[in-house]
């Protein structure tokens, strides 16, 4: 076989490959925004069909039922309508701190926790989990107070 020959074979297999390699990449992208849409659909769905729930309880129970089972998204769902269920209820501001904590939103974890610290001033895993976000977000003094506090309240 001629070199040139070769080079032609060559040539095209590599074309080929480059082809096929593009049009990998352009299904691959276009599956994976499909399954995003997908997803922000469920999302919106569900969030729909429980803003009429008003039991804040079994919104906090589901919440952290998905966070166990690793539907984050889905938590954080259910964990803000129960807070808008019941704005004093103090264990679904825990829970939704806890799960934004988890999904490292850690500004809003804190307003969460600060909310439930001001339904319950005495609760002393309050204070536990604001020491720890504080710790997170570099805020050593506030972190500090909020171990005295916890310390004080779990006697």
């Amino acid at each position: 076989m001629s070199f040139t020959k070769l080079l032609i074979i060559l040539s095209i297999l590599l074309f080929g490959l480059s082809l096929s390699l593009v049009v990998f990449k352009v299904t691959y992208n276009n599956q994976t925004k499909d399954i995003k849409t997908k997803n922000q659909q469920i999302l919106d769905q569900y969030s729909n069909n429980i803003k009429t729930e008003n039991d804040a309880y079994k919104l906090t129970v589901a919440g952290l039922h998905q966070l166990d089972v690793n539907l984050p998204d889905l938590a954080l769902i259910s964990l803000k309508q129960a807070t808008v269920a019941n704005p004093s209820y103090r264990d679904g501001w825990l829970a939704l701190g806890s799960a934004q904590f988890d999904t490292a939103n850690f500004n809003n974890a804190l307003i969460s926790f600060q909310t439930a610290a001001k339904l319950d001033p005495i609760f002393p895993e309050t204070y536990r989990l604001l020491q720890i976000t504080y710790n997170k977000l570099g805020q050593n003094d506030a972190s500090k107070l909020a171990q005295t506090k916890y310390e004080l309240l779990a006697k």
